[in-house]
């Protein structure tokens, strides 16, 4: 309850290491949060679910953390909130079809973005490859052709694809589509 989505690292290893850009102890797991708003029973019961789920004496890493009572004992589990990154989309150089606008995709472009976002989870980056294949007539009546970029900065750097850390989230932020 609460949670919209979550991703568990693992360092099998006996030493530190960097795992998908955590660093990470020897033996240890990382449970990485979406969204940052928990309150303190969710949190309670994150923790109840770590503890069921983890073999005993996990290390836990994390700057969050919540205990819970266990056999007696007085357990403590840390985890991460997930960031946002929000992100830009543009389809450039757009051609449609004979009875088309370009205007007339930007409506149906963003519908396409909103579930191809929606789909992301806690780590995963966006590329246009993937996203373009949803860019079909049927989503997207009267698109031809056109550059899919995204841009996950306040600046002006477009790229085919962002991929992120595990501790990031991508969320959709404006969309725009010109000729």
């Amino acid at each position: 309850d609460g949670i919209e989505d979550c991703v568990v690292l693992s360092n099998a290893e006996g030493t530190t290491q960097i795992v998908s850009g955590v660093s990470m102890a020897g033996y240890s797991a990382c449970v990485i949060v979406y969204p940052s708003t928990l309150t303190t029973a969710q949190k309670t019961a994150l923790a109840t679910v770590i503890d069921a789920n983890l073999w005993a004496g996990t290390e836990t890493i994390g700057d969050q953390s919540a205990t819970v009572i266990t056999a007696g004992l007085s357990l403590t589990y840390y985890w991460y909130y997930a960031s946002t990154t929000t992100v830009r989309v543009r389809l450039t150089d757009v051609s449609v079809a004979d009875g088309y606008e370009v205007s007339d995709m930007l409506d149906p472009v963003t519908a396409v973005m909103v579930t191809a976002f929606d789909a992301l989870h806690v780590g995963d980056g966006i590329y246009a490859l993937q996203v373009g294949a949803y860019l079909t007539a049927a989503a997207v009546p009267g698109l031809l052709n056109g550059v899919l970029e995204f841009s996950g900065d306040a600046g002006a750097t477009w790229h085919s694809s962002l991929s992120v850390i595990a501790t990031v989230k991508l969320v959709l932020g404006t969309v725009t589509v010109t000729a």
